[in-house]
C-alpha cells in the first residue's frame, strides 16, 4: 500500500490515510477548528494495517483487521476513512 494510517486526534480520533502525520493532522483541521487543541496540537500514532478493530459494515459491527475493512481502497490523498465513537 502507498499509503499509511494515522489516529489523529485525543479521546475520539480519526483514522486518516495519508503518506505522511503531517498530511494526516491537515486532513483533520479541515474538519476541526485551528484552535481546538491549544499549542500543543492533537495526538498522532500511526496505526498498523494488521490492527484490528470493530467495523460498521452494511451488514452491522464486524471485527477486522484495517486491511481487510480497507479492502479495494484507492489512495488519491489524505482522506478520513473511520473514526471511533
Amino acid at each position: 500500500m502507498n499509503f499509511k494510517i494515522f489516529a489523529v486526534g485525543d479521546d475520539r480520533p480519526e483514522y486518516i490515510a495519508a503518506m505522511t502525520a503531517e498530511e494526516a493532522i491537515a486532513d483533520h483541521f479541515t474538519r476541526i477548528d485551528d484552535d481546538y487543541y491549544g499549542e500543543e496540537g492533537p495526538d498522532v500514532e500511526e496505526i498498523p494495517f494488521n490492527t484490528v478493530g470493530m467495523f460498521e459494515t452494511e451488514t452491522g459491527y464486524k471485527e477486522m483487521t484495517f486491511a481487510e475493512f480497507l479492502g479495494n481502497f484507492t489512495y488519491t490523498g489524505p482522506q478520513l476513512i473511520c473514526w471511533s465513537e
